[in-house]
């Protein structure tokens, strides 16, 4: 009996991981996670058992915006290759079984924000409501820049880190992690929509390639990675950073305009490579900030 169940329990738990989007989330966790160590008081101590609960609220209520995004785009994930074989089209998670984790996952998230103070619970609700209720629904199936303003929640997590720590929302390092999040994500996606064009043209989503071509995204994306480039590289004359910062972010930002010159000699070929890079480029920029918090 436990054979039989074991691989059946792997199977369901697999299922709910897509369903979540686990690894989309988890970046959106590790996002709070830098923000609210960037948003600690120079000198001061992280307070762990605080950050632990603001990542974890972000994390459950962003894996339950990504069920509800694939509720909500079933139909349309049904008719892309890349997504067929989610949960929901591949019958592998029910409407039922889905709607009650989406349920949970935004319940639960809102439930530890609360905690954290109105910031925190105003600004997790903005998330939802501008990434399922707008973006989902209106922006993505009718704008060819709707990238642009999906980018607004995608950027939310590491503000509200940051506002939990600083006590308040418009301050000058919050702002500036905001934007480094908003603008990266402009190439990430345009990447990403490069890769599976005709995937999205099927679809009948304008997506950026799909309307305005190879060439016309791939200057796009090297407008707003230089854009990318120069918020990163300011970094040190917006917000209290040393040599950790400078070191690492030199470092990324030398890689990720190498793999932008690369990428502009075969965009469509080497698309797939180009999103790895711009990753990467937010790991490192990530990993500088809160090692240079720590060690000064």
């Amino acid at each position: 009996m436990y054979q039989a169940i074991t691989p059946r329990l792997f199977v369901q738990l697999t299922a709910l991981g897509e369903f979540s989007r686990f690894g989309l989330s988890t970046v959106v966790g590790i996002s709070t996670a830098v923000g609210y160590v960037v948003g600690t008081s120079s000198g001061a101590a992280v307070d762990w058992q605080r950050w632990l609960t603001t990542v974890c609220g972000v994390f459950v209520l962003a894996a339950g915006a990504s069920a509800l995004n694939q509720v909500q785009e079933r139909r349309i994930d049904a008719e892309m290759t890349r997504t067929a074989r989610r949960p929901l089209p591949s019958a592998r998670v029910s409407i039922a079984a889905g709607s009650f984790f989406v349920l949970s996952g935004l319940s639960f998230g809102l439930a530890l924000l609360s905690l954290l103070g109105g910031h925190a619970l105003v600004l997790g609700v903005a998330s939802v409501v501008l990434y399922n209720g707008f973006y989902t629904m209106w922006w993505k199936r009718s704008y060819r820049y709707a990238t642009i303003l999906g980018a607004i929640p995608g950027a939310l997590p590491i503000l509200i880190g940051h506002a939990v720590a600083a006590g308040e929302v418009l301050t000058k390092g919050g702002v500036y992690l905001f934007l480094l999040l908003f603008t990266w994500q402009m190439p990430h996606f345009w990447a990403l929509a490069l890769r599976y064009k005709d995937d999205y043209a099927g679809a009948g989503l304008p997506m950026l390639p799909v309307v305005i071509g190879i060439r016309g995204t791939l200057n796009h994306i090297r407008i707003w990675s230089s854009v990318l480039v120069v918020i990163v590289l300011l970094g040190p004359f917006v917000i209290e950073l040393g040599r950790p910062y400078l070191v690492l972010s030199f470092v990324s930002m030398s890689r990720l305009v190498l793999g932008l010159f690369h990428f502009s000699r075969g965009p469509e070929e080497r698309a797939g490579t180009y999103f790895h890079r711009i990753n990467e480029a937010l790991i490192l920029v990530f990993a500088a900030l809160v090692l240079d918090r720590l060690m000064t």
